[in-house]
């Protein structure tokens, strides 16, 4: 595993032997080495996309949970030493087993790598061979107390799933947690998963499903919600099936943890979900469904990398090529190849999507990269897109969210015809209105009031519609959103008791209208009242 911080100044690599290496990025000079887990082999891991979880499983069939993250300090420049403070804007140096680099600001950031891990668990009796993880909520602390989300394959053909409940000692404040993990049955009736190592063991988001996905493209799918129940929701052939000669050489849940993206032997990526059935065959009402096929490789995949910001997919070949998808576009974004023609061993995405790197035959290449908007594309805007969690292509707009998991929809065609609909029930209701009270204003009412109401329609006619907008959905939406029937039916009312007014007014004697004339307008105000 390689990872860079979001400034791409400085990267950890941690390899099978439990090896942590803190490097320099413009050199790929080491700062720092650490051994960690006593040098125990690391049998199985498991990393997240957007955090900065980590798992490992070792060959007693225990797993130790905790985090490799980057650190920022910030310090002013009478806190660095002598050496440091002249440091040119945007230049970076060692300092403190991290990367030190002077801010425009004139403040000094320090990245620093730390590693935080628990005590060993017991998952399974043989070696972890696979291993994925969902963290509880990250707090200042490797561990939490809250419940992991836990799935493995053991030798032996022990595949679990469960959860790994924090309990917290109240008296000396000391975390431990109860192992709680059951087996998951590899036999269905008359199926029967293959005899060998899955090639991978993931859990969806909300750690609902397990994925256990082989080489031959052949993958269970497990419904996990009550683990006392869990039972096999479907078997889903990846590839072609039995007679197809492709191998599954790569897969990896992106970014959201809902849509698989899975590649082959030829060369070719596709991305798998979950979609909804009106037919509920295995129980849960979903079928994972084969939606976005990307253009094929030149090659065999050998490697994927998910963006941490959006639906962005890197995707390394065997001949050394690298390529770059947007997942629910389908658009490429790069094409590219490494020096050499070996095959990539990993591939990754920068934490800001501004970059690129992958590891061929050892040697770590990195580049800058600017995908631009990948999310807007012609089909995008103005075709069906099919989304996750949606039945179907959809034309959909949710421009914003509240993290970066969900997908960016940007269907115009919602905004298009919002926009007409509601131009046409504006004009429904102000057109016969704004004429109508033009009409009064110059035949019936006096000239003096006319001289007043003329410029205060001018007034109102000099604020933008926006600023009208901004206050009708601010100040008055939450007024009328609780009398929207009486509001809905006073356009009715009010006219209907203002002519009965107007009526009622005619028929008093002469002599009282003559006497109560100075007065009409507060009387006419009794209908409306009524009305409303």
């Amino acid at each position: 595993r390689v990872t860079l911080d979001e400034y791409r100044t400085m990267g950890w690599s941690l390899s099978s032997d439990g090896r942590l290496v803190v490097f320099r990025l413009d050199n790929g000079k080491p700062i720092r080495e650490q051994t960690l887990f006593d040098g125990r082999k690391i049998t199985a891991a498991s990393f997240l996309i957007d955090e900065p979880a980590v798992a490992v499983g070792f060959d007693d069939g225990s797993a130790r949970f905790g985090v490799i993250r980057f650190k920022e300090s910030y310090f002013e420049r009478r806190d660095v030493p002598e050496t440091l403070r002249e440091l040119p804007t945007g230049e970076s140096a060692e300092w403190n087993e991290g990367i030190v680099r002077r801010t425009p600001q004139g403040q000094f950031r320090v990245v620093q790598v730390s590693a935080e891990f628990g005590e060993p668990l017991k998952l399974a009796d043989g070696t972890i061979e696979r291993l994925d993880h969902i963290p509880p909520d990250m707090g200042e602390t490797a561990l939490s107390t809250s419940d992991y989300q836990v799935a493995c394959y053991a030798a032996g053909g022990q595949l679990k799933a469960g959860t790994l409940a924090a309990q917290v000692n109240d008296f000396t404040g000391e975390t431990t947690f109860e192992v709680n993990l059951r087996d998951l049955p590899l036999t269905d009736g008359p199926r029967q998963a293959p005899s060998s190592t899955p090639l991978r063991v993931m859990l969806t988001a909300g750690g609902d499903n397990v994925f256990a996905v082989w080489d031959d493209g052949h993958l269970i799918r497990y419904d996990i919600r009550n683990l006392s129940s869990a039972y096999v929701v479907e078997h889903v052939e990846l590839l072609g099936g039995e007679n197809d000669v492709r191998k599954l050489t790569a897969c990896q849940l992106i970014l959201g943890r809902e849509t698989l993206a899975v590649g082959d032997s030829l060369g070719e990526v596709s991305a798998w979900f979950r979609v909804r059935h009106s037919l509920d065959v295995a129980g849960d009402s979903f079928a994972l469904t084969r939606v976005h096929t990307l253009p094929p490789g030149p090659a065999a995949v050998t490697s994927f990398a998910a963006s941490q910001r959006s639906r962005m997919l890197a995707t390394g070949y065997g001949d050394g090529s690298l390529r770059v998808f947007h997942v629910t576009t389908e658009k490429p974004l790069l094409e590219t190849s490494l020096d050499g023609d070996k095959p990539i061993e990993l591939v990754g995405i920068a934490p800001k999507d501004d970059g690129l790197f992958a590891v061929e035959d050892g040697q770590l290449w990195q580049a800058e990269f600017d995908p631009g908007y990948p999310e807007a594309t012609f089909a995008s805007l103005f075709t069906p897109v099919w989304y996750e969690g949606y039945e179907r292509p959809e034309h959909v707009w949710q421009s914003s969210f509240a993290t970066s998991a969900p997908e960016m929809k940007l269907g115009l065609w919602p905004l298009i015809f919002g926009t007409l609909k509601a131009t046409f029930y504006t004009m429904l209701f102000g057109a016969p209105l704004a004429l109508l009270a033009a009409i009064y204003t110059s035949e019936f009412v006096h000239s003096r009031t006319r001289a007043k109401i003329k410029p205060v329609v001018e007034i109102m006619a000099s604020l933008p519609s926006v600023v009208l907008g901004f206050m009708a959905a601010l100040i008055f939406a939450p007024i009328v959103e609780d009398i929207v029937p009486a509001v809905l039916s006073s356009f009715a009312t009010v006219p209907l008791c203002f002519l009965l007014g107007a009526n009622l007014w005619q028929t008093l004697p002469r002599n009282v209208l003559l006497r109560l004339q100075p007065y009409r307008l507060w009387f006419l105000c009794i209908p409306l009242l009524i009305g409303l």
